[in-house]
């Protein structure tokens, strides 16, 4: 048996020899132990996974989770959040959620939500346009001078006149026309004459002293007359008191006419409330 000399004593072979083979079998001892680490690593290192609804899967650490989003921590990378309505499924820790692969917070079922039957809008009514009211002392439509009983009688007796042969008729045209908006209201009335002849003069009588007050008789009265002379006469002095024509004409048909009475009845309506006024 050979022996040897070594620091702090006396050494033999086959001391020598079994240290040899501690210090070779050391490291190889360990190797069973990484490979059983190795084996576990994997049931160690189990994600949540998350699969949308296009396919995706998502694995990682589920953050935080509510009825409406889910955050999920992925590695490094950082965190990612999803909406609830892109998610097919989730699975935590090999523990999968509701039937319908949504959980909502500890594993409870998140109802699903109403449909909303969108019912059809119903049609706005039309508003009626709101009209600035204007005091009664600057009102157009109305006649603030003092009645004059005997203007008003004389005014009558030219209007009768105005039936008569044409000398007479031009003298009575002159003398209602030297009276002014005195012969006014005698004027109006004399839009009910029984005389075609009459009514025609009256009306264009009414625009050429400008009395204002008659824009609601020529409307309702002259405008829808049986004489197209009647009808033409208004509708000129309502051009001219009013700077309006609302397409009527006198000569068309009686429905298209109604028509434009209409629009007529409709403008001075507005107009009326402007005012103060009873349509």
């Amino acid at each position: 048996m050979r022996v040897r000399k070594v620091p702090g004593g006396m050494e033999t072979e086959k001391e020598v020899v079994m240290s040899t083979l501690r210090r070779i079998s050391a490291p190889l001892a360990l190797i069973p132990l990484f490979g059983l680490f190795g084996a576990l690593l994997p049931v160690l290192a189990v994600a949540d996974t998350i699969t949308l609804k296009n396919g995706d899967v998502i694995e990682g650490k589920i953050v935080s989770k509510d009825d409406k989003e889910i955050v999920i921590q992925i590695g490094k990378t950082g965190r990612i959040t999803f909406t609830m309505d892109r998610i097919e499924k989730i699975v935590e820790d090999n523990k999968t959620g509701s039937s319908h692969g949504k959980t909502g917070v500890k594993g409870r079922k998140i109802p699903p939500k109403p449909e909303k039957k969108l019912e059809p809008r119903k049609p706005r009514k039309p508003q009626p346009k709101k009209t600035p009211e204007i005091p009664a002392a600057d009102n157009p439509y109305i006649d603030k001078s003092p009645p004059n009983p005997a203007i008003s009688q004389r005014a009558t007796q030219q209007i009768q006149r105005l039936r008569m042969r044409p000398r007479f008729k031009n003298r009575a045209r002159n003398a209602l026309r030297q009276m002014g908006k005195e012969a006014g209201r005698a004027l109006i009335r004399g839009l009910r004459d029984e005389s075609p002849k009459a009514r025609r003069e009256v009306a264009m009588l009414l625009g050429g002293i400008e009395y204002m007050p008659a824009v609601p008789y020529l409307i309702h009265n002259s405008l829808d007359d049986d004489d197209v002379g009647v009808r033409a006469a208004a509708a000129e002095t309502l051009r001219k008191l009013t700077k309006k024509s609302l397409r009527y004409f006198p000569e068309s048909l009686p429905r298209l006419r109604k028509g434009a009475v209409q629009r007529w009845k409709d403008w001075w309506a507005v107009e009326a409330r402007r005012y103060g006024m009873k349509p």
